[in-house]
């Protein structure tokens, strides 16, 4: 009787220590989780006061846009309406790194890369 009573206690302490271990390791995972989305969310936002600091690369057709100085992502750019050339509205071109899908051009922005796509 003494050596059944041994074993499930030990299997009852084994258990709990095991669902510490579980515990922890969630809170762990949690918080990792957390910090990993928080320093992703402020890679976007670059601290350059002077917009004329963030710098630019060419791509097709020889525009150049502003990019984030980090990541080398497209930062929003204004659309322009081809009738007469006028700054219409803010929006983010396919490519640059996005939140919403209100925030892109093409109004669809893909829910894991973070990205505007087409």
């Amino acid at each position: 009787i003494s050596t059944v009573t041994f074993e499930f206690q030990y299997k009852e302490l084994l258990q709990k220590s095991i669902d510490k271990v579980i515990m922890k390791y969630q809170l762990f995972l949690v918080s990792f989780i957390m910090i990993y989305n928080l320093v992703q969310f402020t890679q976007g936002f670059p601290l350059i006061e002077d917009q004329s600091m963030i710098p630019t690369k060419d791509i097709k057709d020889n525009e150049i846009i502003q990019v984030d100085p980090f990541t080398e992502d497209p930062l929003m750019q204004p659309s322009k309406d081809i009738k007469d050339n006028e700054i219409t509205s803010q929006c983010l071109i396919n490519g640059s790194k996005c939140y919403s899908h209100q925030a892109c051009c093409s109004k669809r922005c893909h829910t894991y890369a973070k990205k505007c796509v087409i």
